[in-house]
Formats: C-alpha cells, sequence, structure tokens
C-alpha cells in the first residue's frame, strides 16, 4: 500500500458524516413512485450465489444487454468508500 501522505502537499482536514442510516427492512416511501417488493429473497438467492461462483455468475435478464459497451475506467477514483479493504489506514 502506497503512503497516505505525499511531501510537499496541503492538506486539509475533513471528515465524513453518516446520516440517516435506517435498517433494511425499513423503507421510506414515495408517493411519487410506485411500491418496492418487500420480499429479497431472490435478490439474496442472486447474491448468494454470485459469491459462491463469483462475479457475474448470475445475472439479471437485462445486464447482459450492451456487452460492448464498456465504461473507461483509466481515470477511476479509488473506491475506498464503498470497499472495507480499501479503507486507508491512518
Amino acid at each position: 500500500m502506497g503512503r497516505l501522505f505525499k511531501p510537499g502537499y496541503e492538506y486539509k482536514k475533513a471528515g465524513i458524516t453518516l446520516s440517516e442510516i435506517a435498517p433494511v427492512w425499513q423503507y421510506q416511501a414515495d408517493w411519487l413512485e410506485p411500491a418496492q417488493a418487500t420480499d429479497t429473497r431472490l435478490m439474496d438467492a442472486l447474491d448468494g450465489l454470485n459469491k459462491r461462483f463469483g462475479r457475474g455468475t448470475v445475472k439479471v435478464s437485462t445486464q447482459g444487454a450492451y456487452q460492448a459497451w464498456q465504461m473507461k475506467q483509466e481515470r477511476k477514483s479509488p473506491n475506498c468508500t464503498t470497499d472495507w479493504d480499501s479503507v486507508p489506514c491512518v
């Protein structure tokens, strides 16, 4: 893992505030949107299969519609806010 701080750069202190954290079963309804399904067994089964056999093994039917198109990722920022293994240790 590389160094978090580099000499010669000025840094500002920043923080992250987590708000409106709620349990998965609690959903804020929107009267303009149709009701969401509350049964998560199908998605749990898909997630379990993909964890067991590898990412992308089982897909929803619309996921394979545009396989030729790929997002350019050469300037992609690190995913340290979404991946616990990428969180820098200070």
